[in-house]
């Protein structure tokens, strides 16, 4: 063998240790890929989590009362204490007829007997 053909002997074996090192560099880094891979099963499925939740959220959105609602039971409530002050000044008027039903019943007993 020539000189020249050790020459480009070693040139080779220079070139698959390159090619050797730049393979294990490619599979550490297809080790990583996977490690931190999600498979397709998994991706769907968290994606329909998330559809599911974001239509139960637009289900409870539809339901949430509107401005005109939070009024309407504000106005509501006015008219509840409204009606609570009303009664309040019923009661001597009811506390009246009750006195006036006393005496009714004392004068028909004192009649009687």
């Amino acid at each position: 063998m020539d000189k020249t053909e050790y020459e480009r002997l070693a040139v080779v074996e220079e070139q698959t240790r390159q090619l050797l090192t730049s393979m294990k560099q490619l599979s550490e880094d297809l080790r990583s890929w996977q490690m931190n891979y999600l498979p397709r099963e998994e991706a769907n499925e968290r994606l329909r989590a998330m559809r599911d939740d974001i239509q139960e959220l637009r289900e409870a959105i539809k339901g949430a009362p509107t401005s005109k609602d939070i009024e309407d039971i504000k106005q509501t409530l006015v008219d509840m204490k409204n009606d609570r002050s009303a009664n309040k000044s019923l009661w001597a008027a009811w506390a009246g007829v009750f006195v006036a039903s006393i005496a009714v019943g004392v004068s028909i007993i004192s009649i009687v007997t």
